[in-house]
């Protein structure tokens, strides 16, 4: 199954446990071979340039607000270790008042270290990611903005990044239990919602488990033809 991107917040819950386990504090950026950067002036890998236009169109006014780049040089991320190629950040849409940006990320250094670059999707409110190229072309970076688990019938919605050539995505759910804290049961239901900038999001009446995991993904070009069926959930 495909990592999902997890949102800063649970990173930091990570990082704090870790660092609770191992009862040492977190390496600090001169006790490592590499210094950490918050903002880069350098360009993300080829890959996932290759793999996301948007990345590659000249640098627009409002792709980087002020207020969401001072945030990825608070403490946690130094923590973390994740740099941003902050002259490639994109606009990509707004939904219900938020503004969303893809981000391409590194984690070279800290607890989350890694090889190679991802991307991130930000807004006011938060983010997470960090999906690579192949992983991101694989099988698309999902998120959930509300988990619903309260709800009776559950509901969750989802944010997804997906590669070029994506117009449009589709969840079906076979009938069944609706999951979360839900005892009832629903019909199947079949949700499609538009990509934007390679950026989706779509709503659906299921929960916890049952919305991650009970399900198949299907990605559309513009013209309607498949692009890729998932069985795997997201």
């Amino acid at each position: 199954m495909r990592r999902r991107a997890l949102p800063l917040a649970c990173l930091a819950s990570l990082l704090a446990l870790a660092v609770s386990a191992s009862g040492a504090a977190p390496a600090s950026a001169g006790a490592t071979s590499c210094a950490w950067h918050p903002l880069l002036s350098g360009a993300p890998s080829r890959s996932l340039l290759a793999l996301f236009a948007i990345l590659r169109r000249p640098a627009r006014a409002g792709d980087a607000p002020a207020n969401l780049v001072a945030e990825f040089s608070r403490p946690i991320n130094r923590q973390m270790g994740r740099e941003v190629y902050v002259r490639y950040m994109r606009y990509a849409r707004t939904v219900d008042g938020v503004a969303y940006y893809l981000v391409p990320v590194t984690f070279r250094c800290g607890v989350f270290a890694r090889h190679g670059d991802g991307l991130s999707l930000e807004s006011a409110r938060g983010g997470g990611g960090g999906e690579d190229a192949a992983e991101i072309g694989s099988g698309g970076m999902w998120g959930s903005e509300s988990g619903g688990t309260g709800a009776d019938p559950g509901r969750t919605t989802f944010q997804g990044v997906l590669p070029d050539g994506v117009a449009s995505v589709t969840l079906h759910y076979p009938a069944g239990k609706l999951g979360g804290f839900s005892h009832r049961s629903g019909p199947a239901i079949t949700v499609t919602a538009p990509v934007v900038n390679n950026v989706v999001f779509v709503t659906v009446e299921r929960a916890g488990e049952q919305a991650m995991r009970s399900v198949t993904t299907t990605w559309r070009a513009a013209n309607g033809s498949i692009v890729k069926v998932i069985h795997s959930g997201l």
